[in-house]
C-alpha cells in the first residue's frame, strides 16, 4: 500500500515513476511469482490532497509496518499516528531492517489489529499478576463496602465472608452434632488439573451462528436477537448515554451512591499504580535509534454480566481501568441494565452503555451495528456463548482472557479456623454450579483430617442459611475437592499444577518461604485478613482473572490489556553499514532477494529518476479513496479454522500417535526421523555453518537481545497501600514457551530468533 499527499500532478507523477520502478525491479526479481500477484492484486495507491487526509487513510488502515518518508514536518506526522505495529521513520530505516537485525520484533499485528495490540516482544512472555496482603490495618470502611457490594449484587456468600472480616469467628473445636456435612472429593496430586476447557463445541457453534447474522446484518440482527433474548423490549433504546447513567446513579441511596465511589475510587487508584509500572523505551542502534512507546487503544468495550447476579463491580473493573488508560470511547455491555448497573457505569467514566447481553452483545462491539461502533478491545468476563463468542472474534479484536467458571483454590495449614475458610469457598461456589471451589492443606495427617471435617462441618453449617445454597450446594458438591499433602512442597506443588484463578494463603509459619514458591496463579491473597471477596470488589486490583490453568500463561484484567506497545525505528547520521550488510545476508540466506534488494539500496542509495524508462510496461497500482481503507481484515478463513480444529482434536485425542501420523502425512518429518531435536544437535548444526553466517546470526541474536532487555526493564512490580494492607501485581514469566517458525518456500532463522531470543 502506498499513500501520498499533496499537488495532484506531482503526486500522480511519483506513483507512475514508482509504478515504472516496481515493473524494473520485478523483471529481475527470483521472487517475482509470489510478488507479482501480490502487487497485482493487492496493490494499492492513495493520493491524497492533504497530510491530514494521508494520515487519516494510513490510520484507518492500521498497518502491521509503517514507512514514514517524508521531507518536512516528519515530527508533527509521527504525533498524528495513531495505529501500526511497527513505524520505520527515514530512508535509512527500511522496514526490512526491521524484519531482521535492528532488535525490535518482527512478528507484528496484521489485518488491522494494530488497533489493539502490539506486536511479539519479551512482554508477551511475562504475566503480570496481583496480589493483596494484610497487614495490622483492619479496613473496615472497605470491608464494610465489600459487604454492601456483594449484597447489592445478591451474592450472600461473598457479603457472608467479607463480614467475617469485621468480626472474626472463635475457630469452633469440635464437629456440630447437629450438622451432616457435605463431603469434599478428596484427592491426591495426580488429580490436579492443568488445564480446564472454558468454551464447549456447543456454545461455540450458537455463538457462531449469532456473530454471522450480526456481522450480515448489523444493527436490525442485533434488535432480533437482542428482543428474542429478551434483553430489550420492541421499541425500547438499546444505547444509553451519558445524561441517562447519571440520572441513575441519582437515583441510588447515598449510602450505594458513596459505595460505589469509594470502589471506583481505589479501582482507580490500582491501576494508575500499574500503568505508571510500564515505560516507553529509547536505544541506541547502528542506524540510529529504535524503542517503544504505550499508546492507549481508541475504543473499548466493557462485558459486564446482567442475569441472576448483575454486576455492578465488574463494570467498574473493566470501565475504570479502560478510562485510566486513556480510552477514548468506553461501551459497557450488558443486558437490561438496572439503574445500580447504569450509576456504576456512570461512576466508572463509561461513555455509553449497549443494553444488549450474549453473543449478540460481542457480535456488536466486534464488528459495529447501526450507532455501536467497531471496538478495538473487549474484555470482562460472561457466560459459556459470551466466552465463546470473545473466542471467535479474538482474530478481529483483542480480547482480556476466556473465562470460565469461577474457582478459588485455599492454601492453608490445618491450624486455620475452618469457618473462614469455609465461607470463602462459598463465596465462590454461589457464582456458578461449575465453580471450583478447592482446598489444599498439609502437615500431620490426623491433624489435617480433622480440619478437612470442621471445614465440611461449616460447609453444611453455613449452606443451610445460605440463600444462594440452590447454587453453591451443588458447586460443591461436584466440583468441591481437598488435597491433603504430605509436606508444604507437595502441597505447593499440586497447587502451582492447578494454577487457579483465585489463591488464599492461609498459614501461620514460612508464610514468605512459600509465597515465593507459589509460580501460578491470577491473583494472590495471603493473610486471613485478605480475603479474596475483597478483591472481587473494593481493594484496587481486578477481579477478572485467568481460570483453567491459565494463570500459567497470563495475568488478570489490568489496565494494561488496555495499552498497545508499539515499536519504532528512527534514522540517524550513522549509516550502519554492518546492520545492513547482515540484512542482506540474512534475506539472502531466507531466499527473500526483494528484501535483500530494500535493504542493499540503503548501502548504495540509487540516483532518483527523473523519467520513465520507455521499456518499461508498468504494474499498475490501484488507485483507491479514504473510503476504500479496510480498517479489519479477517485473517483466517471458515476453511482454514475447520481444518485446524480436525487436526487439534485428533491430537488432543491420541497425543503423539496422532501427532507422528500428522506430521508424515504432511511431509514434516519421514518415518522414523526424530522429531524433536535437542541442544547437542542444534550446536552441531551452527558448527557446521560458514563463519561468515555464524557471525550474522551472532550479531542479529544480540541485537534482539538487547532489544528486549530494554523492554523487559520497562515493566516493573508494584506495590500500593490498601485498607487492609498492600496490594500489587508482580512480573514473572511463564515457564513454558513454545514458538513457531515458519518452514515451506522460505524457511526464516529470523523468526527463530525474533521469537526465542525473548
Amino acid at each position: 500500500i502506498l499513500v501520498t499527499f499533496g499537488d495532484e500532478t506531482a503526486c500522480d507523477s511519483f506513483v507512475v515513476a514508482v509504478e515504472d520502478q516496481l515493473e524494473q525491479q520485478l523483471r529481475v526479481l527470483p521472487t517475482a511469482d509470489v510478488a507479482r500477484p501480490a502487487v497485482q492484486n493487492n496493490g494499492a495507491v492513495f493520493i491524497c490532497a492533504t497530510e491530514d487526509e494521508a494520515i487519516e487513510v494510513t490510520n484507518k488502515w492500521a498497518p502491521e509496518h509503517l514507512e514514514l518518508l517524508v521531507e518536512e514536518n516528519e515530527a508533527r506526522m509521527v504525533g498524528k499516528l495513531d495505529h501500526f505495529g511497527g513505524l520505520f521513520i527515514g530512508t535509512l530505516c527500511a522496514e526490512v531492517l526491521g524484519d531482521y537485525a535492528a532488535g525490535p520484533n518482527h512478528t507484528l499485528p496484521t489485518g488491522g489489529t494494530a488497533r489493539s495490540t502490539g506486536g511479539l516482544s519479551v512482554l508477551t512472555f511475562l504475566r503480570v499478576r496481583t496480589w493483596m496482603d494484610s497487614g495490622a490495618r483492619t479496613g473496615d470502611t472497605m470491608v464494610k463496602d465489600v459487604v454492601s457490594l456483594a449484597e447489592l449484587e445478591g451474592l450472600c456468600g461473598h457479603a457472608a465472608s467479607a463480614r467475617l472480616r469485621l468480626d472474626p469467628p472463635v475457630c469452633p473445636a469440635t464437629k456440630s452434632a447437629s450438622a451432616t456435612p457435605v463431603k469434599l472429593k478428596r484427592c491426591t496430586a495426580t488429580d490436579a488439573k492443568p488445564r480446564r476447557c472454558a468454551v464447549s463445541d456447543q456454545a461455540l457453534a450458537g455463538a457462531r451462528a449469532i456473530l454471522k447474522e450480526v456481522d450480515t446484518e448489523g444493527e436490525k440482527a442485533l434488535l432480533r436477537i437482542a428482543q428474542k433474548f429478551g434483553d430489550i423490549k420492541p421499541g425500547e433504546p438499546f444505547v444509553i448515554e451519558r445524561d441517562a447513567m447519571e440520572a441513575a446513579f441519582n437515583s441510588l441511596e447515598e449510602t450505594t451512591k458513596q459505595v460505589l465511589t469509594r470502589a471506583a475510587e481505589r479501582v482507580r487508584k490500582f491501576a494508575e499504580a500499574q500503568k505508571s509500572s510500564l515505560k516507553a523505551v529509547a536505544v541506541d542502534i547502528e542506524v540510529g535509534e529504535a524503542g517503544h512507546d504505550v499508546s492507549p487503544v481508541e475504543k473499548a468495550g466493557c462485558y459486564a454480566p446482567g442475569g441472576r447476579y448483575p454486576l455492578p463491580s465488574t463494570v467498574l473493573m473493566t470501565a475504570v481501568p479502560a478510562k485510566v488508560a486513556g480510552c477514548k470511547d468506553v461501551w459497557v455491555a450488558t443486558p437490561h441494565p438496572s439503574p445500580l448497573m447504569l450509576g456504576a457505569a456512570f461512576v466508572a467514566g463509561a461513555d455509553h452503555v449497549l443494553a444488549v447481553g450474549g453473543a449478540q452483545a460481542i457480535a456488536a462491539l466486534a464488528y459495529g451495528a447501526g450507532p455501536v461502533p467497531a471496538v478495538d478491545v473487549i474484555v470482562g468476563p460472561g457466560n459459556q456463548y459470551v466466552t465463546a463468542a470473545k473466542q471467535l472474534v479474538s482474530g478481529l479484536v483483542k480480547i482480556d482472557m476466556l473465562a470460565g467458571p469461577s474457582e478459588l483454590l485455599v492454601l492453608a495449614d490445618p491450624k486455620q479456623n475452618p469457618s473462614l475458610v469455609a465461607a470463602d469457598l462459598l463465596a465462590q461456589a454461589e457464582h456458578d454450579v461449575q465453580a471450583a471451589p478447592i482446598l489444599v492443606t498439609f502437615g500431620d495427617e490426623t491433624a489435617c483430617d480433622s480440619f478437612v471435617v470442621a471445614v465440611e462441618d461449616q460447609l453444611e453449617q453455613q449452606l443451610r442459611v445460605l440463600p444462594t445454597a440452590d447454587v453453591a450446594r451443588p458447586a460443591v458438591q461436584n466440583n468441591g475437592a481437598v488435597f491433603i499433602c504430605a509436606t508444604e512442597d507437595e502441597a505447593i506443588e499440586v497447587t502451582n499444577k492447578w494454577a487457579p484463578e483465585h489463591l488464599e494463603l492461609l498459614v501461620e509459619e514460612n508464610e514468605a518461604r512459600m509465597v515465593g514458591k507459589l509460580d501460578h496463579f491470577g491473583g494472590l491473597f495471603i493473610g486471613t485478613l485478605c480475603a479474596e471477596v475483597l478483591g472481587d470488589y473494593a481493594a484496587g486490583p481486578n477481579h477478572t482473572l485467568p481460570t483453567g490453568g491459565t494463570a500459567r500463561s497470563t495475568g488478570g484484567l489490568s489496565v494494561l490489556t488496555f495499552l498497545r506497545v508499539r515499536t519504532w525505528m528512527d534514522s540517524g547520521a550513522r549509516t550502519g553499514d554492518t546492520m545492513v550488510k547482515d540484512v542482506v545476508s540474512l534475506a539472502e540466506l531466507e531466499g527473500l532477494c526483494g528484501h535483500a534488494a530494500s535493504a542493499r539500496l540503503r548501502l548504495d542509495p540509487p540516483v532518483c529518476p527523473a523519467t520513465k524508462s520507455a521499456s518499461a510496461t508498468p504494474v499498475k497500482l490501484k488507485r483507491c479513496t479514504a473510503t476504500d481503507a479496510k480498517p479489519r481484515r479477517c485473517a483466517v478463513s471458515d476453511q482454514a479454522l475447520a481444518g485446524a480444529r480436525a487436526i487439534l482434536k485428533e491430537v488432543d485425542t491420541e497425543g503423539e500417535k496422532a501427532l507422528l501420523r500428522i506430521a508424515q502425512k504432511f511431509g514434516d518429518i519421514k518415518p522414523g526421523e526424530p522429531f524433536v531435536i535437542e541442544r547437542d544437535a542444534m550446536e552441531a548444526a551452527f558448527n557446521s555453518l560458514e563463519e561468515t553466517t555464524k557471525q550474522v546470526l551472532t550479531r542479529a541474536a544480540e541485537r534482539v537481545r538487547k532489544f528486549a532487555e530494554a523492554q523487559k526493564s520497562s515493566l516493573k512490580a508494584v506495590a500500593v497501600d490498601i485498607e487492609v494492607g498492600e496490594a500489587g501485581h508482580d512480573v514473572s514469566p511463564v515457564e513454558k514457551a513454545g514458538c513457531y517458525a515458519p518452514g515451506g518456500r522460505y524457511p526464516l532463522p529470523s523468526t527463530v530468533l525474533m521469537t526465542a531470543v525473548p
